[in-house]
């Protein structure tokens, strides 16, 4: 019975690093927008929109293989705290996809432990 109450657990994380990326890269999306078309209209630079499509393949993907995306999401992430070192601190917006990263990263090493484990009790 402990081995089903884990996985819910993995699940439900599952699910809140799906909603909350997803939510995040549809934010990111209307603030490109909104720059590019919006009154100023100030295009960021090639980086960020290179760092925007690695958010936004990093979420799709990790709706499917966690590890692979959670991992693009890190990287991604870290690439962006790089190119912007002003957003690194204090702590806002730009810090979420790494715990969303990390929480991918969680569900697809517990449910992949957790699968092994079952396998190895056969």
């Amino acid at each position: 019975m402990k081995g089903h109450h884990d996985s819910s657990v993995f699940l439900v994380l599952r699910w809140i690093s799906r909603v909350v990326g997803t939510a995040f890269v549809l934010f990111i999306a209307f603030m490109l927008l909104s720059y590019t078309f919006g009154e100023e209209k100030s295009v960021p630079g090639t980086s960020m929109f290179v760092i925007f499509f690695l958010l936004v393949l990093g979420v799709g993907l990790a709706w499917r293989w966690e590890g692979l995306g959670g991992l693009i999401l890190l990287v991604s992430s870290l690439i962006s705290f790089v190119l912007n070192p002003h957003v690194t601190w204090p702590p806002g917006l730009y810090h979420i996809m790494p715990l969303v990263a990390f929480l991918f990263l969680l569900c697809w090493f517990g449910l992949r432990c957790q699968q092994k484990g079952t396998l190895e009790d056969r």
